[in-house]
């Protein structure tokens, strides 16, 4: 069951199969949701598709995806695309199954911290065109600022001084 209280999406039910809330996000859309709490119960760790997952919730600022695992994830294509979101905590994603991450954050304007970890892992990924498009206000932890020429897996890396990124580390 989903319940409402002022901008928050909440499923309040036991929730195991991670398709049924796949299919609520994608019709969810453009609402005035700004949060959405997930039950602690929610398994992830057989999904591999997660694309479109968050994408054209305009309104949502909030994502807690802290739970979420990765590990058998292949497609991420638009997962949080042209979300309000200022800060993404990734440093929970194991992405080196993950395959496309085409569009994955496209035009999140408001995305200033991206924060991940070394499991944030791109080798795998062929397709990852316009991975950042459009999102102007990200900077990594080292001070790398959006480059509208890096937008697609090349600075999908924690940013150090050698090898810049748009991600900020954040350790286990």
């Amino acid at each position: 069951m989903l319940i409402q209280i002022n901008d928050e999406l909440v499923f309040d039910c036991p929730l195991n199969e991670f398709e049924i809330v796949k299919d609520i996000m994608e019709n969810i859309g453009d609402t005035n949701f700004e949060e959405i709490i997930w039950p602690d119960n929610l398994d992830t760790s057989n999904v591999i598709d997660m694309s479109y997952l968050f994408a054209n919730c305009n309104n949502l600022s909030i994502i807690d995806v802290s739970s979420f695992d990765t590990s058998s994830v292949e497609n991420m294509q638009y997962m949080f695309a042209s979300t309000k979101v200022e800060n993404l905590d990734l440093s929970n994603f194991s992405t080196s199954n993950v395959i496309n991450m085409f569009g994955m954050l496209f035009g999140c304007t408001e995305l200033n911290t991206i924060y991940a970890s070394n499991k944030f892992i791109t080798d795998n990924v062929t397709v990852s065109t316009n991975m950042f498009y459009g999102d102007n206000n990200l900077v990594g932890g080292n001070s790398a600022t959006y480059n509208s020429s890096k937008r697609d897996k090349t600075y999908a890396r924690i940013d150090k001084e050698e090898t810049p990124g748009y991600f900020t580390l954040k350790s286990a």
